[in-house]
């Protein structure tokens, strides 16, 4: 009885020795499974951005130095993803994307539609946002607009192009304008 008591006491060493190794291989596939789930959204990250010059038939290899989401929380399924920074290696890069994206009008890939954006210091894009309200006016009004960096608004008209820096300048011009648009889209705008 002794005996048995004694070789009892092995095997139970043994099998707690083996139930800790479970636990911590086990622990080590539950860590691994994690960080292959964020590689998998980083792979999506990146392949998602690479998708850019495709659907903006883009010629030419453009390189992104990094492209990450934002900061938060993963989204739901059948929620809207998280948005995406990129960061090109070289800005007439960037230019080329952000022109033929504005080009091309609205994008969409499946049933996703993508919006691209630069992404300015908070100080420039304070300033821009002074236009906000003017921007609405003139999409209403089918008028074609851009805006030049830092923060000037240029409208085009029948007689050419009048850029603003002063939103209130902005808003007095828009007011007195009498547009009628022209031809079979907003792009020649009378006054």
């Amino acid at each position: 009885m002794m005996q048995d008591q004694e070789a009892s006491e092995p095997d139970q060493q043994q099998a707690n020795d083996i139930a800790q190794d479970i636990s911590k291989i086990y622990s080590a596939l539950t860590k691994i499974s994690e960080e292959l789930g964020g590689l998998a959204e980083i792979r999506r990250t990146t392949a998602s951005v690479e998708l850019l010059p495709n659907l903006l038939n883009i010629e030419g290899r453009r390189e992104i130095e990094r492209a990450h989401r934002i900061a938060g929380q993963r989204p739901a399924t059948g929620d809207r993803p998280r948005p995406i920074l990129a960061r090109f290696l070289r800005s007439s890069d960037r230019d080329a994307v952000l022109r033929a994206a504005r080009n091309k009008g609205k994008l969409s890939w499946g049933n996703t539609t993508i919006m691209l954006f630069p992404d300015y210091s908070r100080a420039t894009q304070m300033k821009r946002d002074k236009f906000k309200e003017y921007k609405k006016k003139l999409h209403e009004r089918e008028v074609r607009f851009r805006m030049l960096f830092p923060a000037k608004l240029r409208i085009e008209t029948g007689q050419g192009e009048r850029a603003f820096e002063c939103p209130r300048e902005a808003m007095a011009f828009i007011d007195a304008m009498q547009c009628r648009v022209i031809g079979r889209g907003p792009w020649v705008v009378s006054t």
